[in-house]
């Protein structure tokens, strides 16, 4: 599937966001928004509390909200009503999250509705008080300097934007 134009834009966008420059002042790295990600299904029964949580989330001037539409959920049977096409879904969305899981947890397995905090920490989308921890984590680890949103994950280091997916 080719790379939706408006989407590479944005995904631009917010992996500066996400990965401020070495160069950056240090107060503008503290103060910038985290980016905070909902993978959601309009066929999961789990993801309407997730997604009004998400829309308040969406209200602060702290945080960059995003909720991805995934297809997996597409082809399941719902009993009598039978199968349930979300109209936003999208398998870049499903890839995406798919990369950010090997990434974190180290597995390819999906779930939602799962929010991912500035592309390296993962929660329950409905887990308010979990998301607002793994902010509050984020924001204390930019405080204390330059080279606190790195990890180390099999010896090797990576950056949030390295999960991002390729735009061509």
């Amino acid at each position: 599937m080719g790379a939706n134009p408006v989407a590479a834009a944005i995904l631009l966008g917010l992996t500066s966001l996400a990965a401020p420059s070495a160069t950056a002042d240090s107060a503008d790295v503290v103060s910038a928004p985290v980016l905070v990600e909902l993978f959601t299904s309009q066929s999961c029964s789990s993801c309407p509390p997730a997604e009004e949580l998400f829309s308040q989330l969406a209200e602060r001037s702290d945080l960059v909200v995003i909720e991805w539409h995934v297809d997996y959920w597409d082809d399941l049977v719902h009993g009598r009503a039978g199968s349930w096409k979300d109209p936003f879904s999208n398998a870049e969305h499903t890839e995406r999250q798919r990369r950010y899981n090997m990434n974190i947890r180290g597995m390819r397995s999906v779930y939602t509705p799962q929010a991912i905090v500035n592309g390296n920490t993962e929660t329950t989308g409905s887990r308010g008080r979990r998301v607002a921890r793994r902010h509050r984590a984020l924001r204390r680890r930019r405080a204390r300097g330059p080279g606190s949103g790195h990890e180390r994950r099999q010896g090797a280091l990576r950056h949030p934007a390295a999960v991002s997916p390729q735009v061509s």
